[in-house]
């Protein structure tokens, strides 16, 4: 929940995901890529949003914001 706060602070317009795209090429921190799956959530883009928790997970196992976003995502999607 924390993360998503963070994400409406600042907005989803390019700039922010241009922010956030930055510290992708970085595979060892998942934070970037459950908050980009945040910010594709915020924009309808499931799919995408999906596979950036996915590799977040894939990162950090044991990553409980990360699971409870991409548990309310599956959930929006039904």
């Amino acid at each position: 929940r924390r993360s998503l706060s963070t994400v409406r602070r600042f907005g989803t317009g390019s700039s922010e995901l241009s922010h956030l795209s930055c510290f992708l090429p970085r595979p060892d921190f998942p934070t970037a890529w459950n908050n980009l799956g945040i910010v594709l959530a915020e924009l309808k883009e499931h799919a995408a949003a999906e596979r950036a928790y996915h590799t977040a997970l894939t990162l950090r196992s044991n990553y409980p914001d990360c699971m409870f976003n991409l548990a309310n995502l599956v959930s929006e999607d039904r």
